[in-house]
């Protein structure tokens, strides 16, 4: 799950599996040329041994420091690859959110200490130590910078960065951000440890929703043109009930009359915005063709309309609704009408129900 190609991971190998994740200590850089992102690898461990570094699980060889203390060491590259078969390659890696914004999460170290794992909708906060707004410092040595967020400052959850990463001298985003990276263990506090800044991604605006009307109940702000009709039907389109939002059908009594009627909409203003989507959940059975006899279309004018093209149309085999959407980028900068046109002859006769329209 690691790639040491941008530089903030070295020496290391973050590995996981759906039991878990541990880090393989390795002294060796350049790990992403021969065990890029994705591969299936087996591990020998014999000779091999688990300890942790501030916590974090990993695996490598017993080492002792200048005071004599056994502490976990980092594998030669030589005794590494001797150790580990790989299996198959570009595997797709399960990236698991540890939380979203502000909210607790319910990663705990001992399941998931080392995981890729993903965080959405926070914000960088301050720095520690002190750089003008940089993912770290380039000129400032062996060290790293680490950052807080403002929506985990009180969580222990910290985005870790060495000074000899690529990206050091980069300016951290100001707006909210979706952070993907290693989600170490330190002692008792989380490490994100981006792999690159491919693994910073700004949050998408929210859509503004521009009309919605999910007909729980009869629309007023709707006009039902229902035609000339024939005798023996008084009406075609007409609002049913929350369940079935609006409805329009030319069977009555058993017998199919010829009808062409228009559920309409308000005027829609498109003016300013540059990408508008019409969405809406429908359903139809007793049609013969789809496209001729029920038709979502638009108009500048309430005179003039053009068919729209829809995603997703029912099978008419059952009742059962399918959202559609439709672009209506081509319309923005004007103010148009939605309308839901109904056709049906003496020898068909469609049933069809809209409800939860939606442009944003």
């Amino acid at each position: 799950t690691s790639s040491d190609v941008a530089g903030n991971i070295y020496n290391e190998l973050a590995i996981q599996d759906k039991t878990g994740a541990i880090i393989i200590s390795i002294g060796q850089s350049g790990l992403y040329g021969f065990l890029p992102i994705g591969t299936e690898i087996l591990i020998d461990l014999k000779d091999l041994y688990i300890g942790n570094y501030g916590k974090q699980a990993q695996i490598g060889v017993p080492t002792k420091n200048a005071k004599g203390v056994m502490s976990i060491g980092r594998i030669s590259r030589i005794v590494w690859d001797t150790h580990y078969k790989i299996l198959s390659l570009n595997n797709s890696v399960e990236v698991k959110e540890f939380t979203n914004g502000s909210a607790p999460t319910n990663w705990t170290f001992d399941n998931d200490a080392g995981r890729l794992g993903i965080i959405r909708n926070v914000s960088f906060k301050s720095s520690t130590p002190s750089v003008n707004g940089t993912f770290a410092n380039s000129s400032g040595g062996a060290g790293s910078v680490s950052w807080t967020l403002n929506e985990q400052d009180g969580n222990k959850v910290i985005v870790y960065n060495s000074n000899f990463a690529k990206f050091a001298n980069a300016k951290v985003p100001t707006r909210k951000v979706n952070i993907t990276g290693i989600f170490k263990r330190f002692n008792n506090q989380w490490e994100i440890i981006i792999r690159s800044l491919d693994d910073i991604q700004p949050v998408a605006p929210a859509e503004k929703t521009i009309y919605s009307n999910s007909f729980a109940e009869a629309p007023t702000d709707w006009k039902l043109e229902q035609g000339t009709l024939p005798t023996g039907i008084t009406f075609v389109w007409k609002w049913v009930s929350p369940t079935y939002g609006m409805k329009a059908s030319a069977f009555v009594n058993g017998q199919r009359y010829e009808t062409h009627a228009r559920a309409i909409s308000p005027l829609i203003d498109l003016t300013k915005v540059t990408h508008a989507t019409l969405s809406f959940d429908h359903a139809a059975r007793y049609f013969d063709n789809f496209d001729n006899e029920l038709k979502v279309q638009i108009s500048t004018d309430g005179n003039i309309w053009k068919d729209l093209t829809i995603d997703k149309k029912p099978t008419g085999e059952n009742w059962n609704f399918v959202t559609a959407k439709a672009d209506l980028t081509p319309y923005c900068g004007k103010k148009v009408f939605i309308s839901f046109f109904y056709n049906s002859t003496t020898t068909t006769a469609a049933t069809w129900e809209f409800k939860n329209l939606v442009i944003k």
